[in-house]
């Protein structure tokens, strides 16, 4: 990764709100009184998953060997629960089909986190979960996720709010019993870095998952010159610099990701997260865009490059979306990939705020 010094522009510290990254608070914020309120309707709701029209597709994923073990991650994530006292195992440890699986959210606020908080944990428990994660995710995705942690240190540094924003403010906790033929997972949930990791035998099941950043550069502290998301900014850009007029005016789907400048049904307000929303039964993602079929096959067109950890064409071809444009403007870019799985990335570059959707 390349170290070059950050520079920032344009964008100020948000002022501080009632709330905590950690705990608990008294009174209760409002923004907490509607997060639970839309958390308790939408856990309401059966679990079916992301459409497009709200009709489950069957079929779409078979149970398959792969030929790689897991034993590796069965292993460290027996280390991390032996490393727990009995108070801490009483908090991560929940069953295969809890409920909590959908209560992440990449709000930086307390409001439905759950596990064990690497906050709170002890050097060496930190290091048996930071392990976990090694032996679960590629090294350019471990390395991603500590740099996420690490970007939201500097978050702190930049706003002084050190009750909302910090490297080690994510919980980390396990459902089922680690095993090689029994289905278990673990999930990693904070600002800016959701992970959910289901694995049945030598299969491994990692969506939805959320990597982002704000900023994603440091330019100061201890991490300062620590840069991320270069490369989803840079491909992103590409994509859409390489489409034609016409191909762009179908694939922007609007030309700004501010809340105030989305259509109603869309609107965040203050105080609330649209990251909630994934607790519900079930998502409706109409798809929009341009088919990739319909893109030309020049070199320059990087769509497979926009997350190549992930990539995985469906039948029917992804169809990338956007809202913002081919500019690294401060509205933003929001690029979408409509498929077979589901991520979102969001960084904060030089004083240019470019956001990343992509279900590919």
């Amino acid at each position: 990764m390349a170290i070059i010094p950050g520079r920032y522009g344009g964008y100020g510290v948000r002022p501080p709100r009632p709330g905590s990254a950690s705990r608990m608070v008294e009174p209760i914020p409002d923004g907490w009184k509607n997060t639970y309120a839309r958390a308790e309707k939408a856990l309401a709701e059966p679990f079916r998953g992301v459409t497009t029209d709200g009709q489950v597709v069957p079929g779409l994923f078979s149970l398959q060997q792969t030929g790689i073990s897991t034993k590796p991650v069965k292993d460290a994530a027996d280390a991390f629960i032996a490393s727990l006292t009995a108070a801490q195992q009483k908090v991560a440890l929940h069953p295969i089909d809890s409920q909590e699986w959908r209560k992440w959210t990449n709000w930086e606020q307390y409001p439905l986190r759950h596990g064990v908080s690497l906050d709170q944990m002890s050097p060496s428990q930190r290091d048996t979960a930071l392990e976990l994660l090694r032996a679960s995710l590629s090294v350019r995705g471990s390395d991603t996720a500590r740099n996420v942690m690490k970007l939201n240190e500097v978050l702190g540094e930049i706003t002084g709010n050190w009750e909302f924003f910090g490297e080690w403010l994510y919980f980390l906790c396990i459902f089922g019993t680690p095993s090689m033929d029994e289905p278990w997972g673990w999930q990693l949930d904070g600002h800016h870095l959701n992970l959910n990791y289901f694995v049945l035998k030598d299969q491994v099941v990692m969506t939805p998952g959320l990597w982002g950043a704000e900023p994603a550069i440091a330019d100061r502290g201890p991490y300062a010159g620590l840069r991320e998301f270069d490369a989803e900014q840079r491909n992103g850009l590409e994509l859409m610099r390489a489409l034609s007029l016409p191909q762009r005016e179908k694939a922007i789907i609007f030309k700004s990701i501010i809340s105030t400048d989305l259509p109603a049904e869309r609107y965040t307000p203050p105080g609330w997260t649209p990251a909630v929303s994934v607790v519900q039964g079930q998502c409706r993602y109409p798809i929009r865009g341009h088919p990739r079929r319909c893109v030309d096959s020049r070199p320059a067109l990087p769509l497979a490059d926009v997350n190549p950890d992930v990539y995985q064409p469906s039948a029917a071809g992804p169809r990338p979306g956007v809202a913002g444009g081919d500019q690294a403007a401060p509205v933003g870019d929001l690029v979408r990939l409509d498929g077979r799985l589901w991520r979102q990335r969001r960084v904060l570059l030089q004083g240019a705020q470019s956001s990343a959707a992509c279900r590919v």
